[in-house]
């Protein structure tokens, strides 16, 4: 398995994961009404991450031989959903309420991602 393919498949779904365990239960009761806003929260986060993911990937690879790189990325992660989050929210006190829960969904996905691809494909 490379690094990519781990970024594109598995880091989506964990900022899904993350979102229904951390965002769901203070967003209220969005998710009440049976299973299908499930699955429309996983394509839309697949459709937000996708690309960012990419780019963090190609960061992973580029610092292959470092041990610091899973830290590096998971920075990377939770600084482009911070901004995300802000620009989505347009700032205020929706912002600063959810900010940090937010930029978790981003920055623990590319970490562990970070640590898979460095498990699988050691040298790029």
């Amino acid at each position: 398995m490379k690094r990519l393919p781990v970024f594109v498949v598995v880091g989506p779904f964990l900022s899904w994961l993350f979102f229904i365990v951390m965002l769901a239960p203070q967003a209220g009761p969005v998710f009440v009404e049976g299973g299908q806003m499930y699955v429309i929260s996983l394509f839309v986060t697949y459709g937000i991450t996708l690309l960012p993911l990419i780019a963090i990937a190609y960061i992973d690879r580029r610092l292959a031989g470092y041990p610091w790189r899973i830290l590096v990325c998971g920075v990377a992660g939770f600084a482009w959903l911070t901004a995300m989050h802000y620009s989505f929210v347009d700032g205020g006190e929706a912002f600063w309420k959810l900010w940090f829960f937010g930029a978790l969904v981003g920055g623990l996905p590319a970490a562990i991602c970070s640590w898979l691809g460095g498990r699988y494909a050691p040298h790029g």
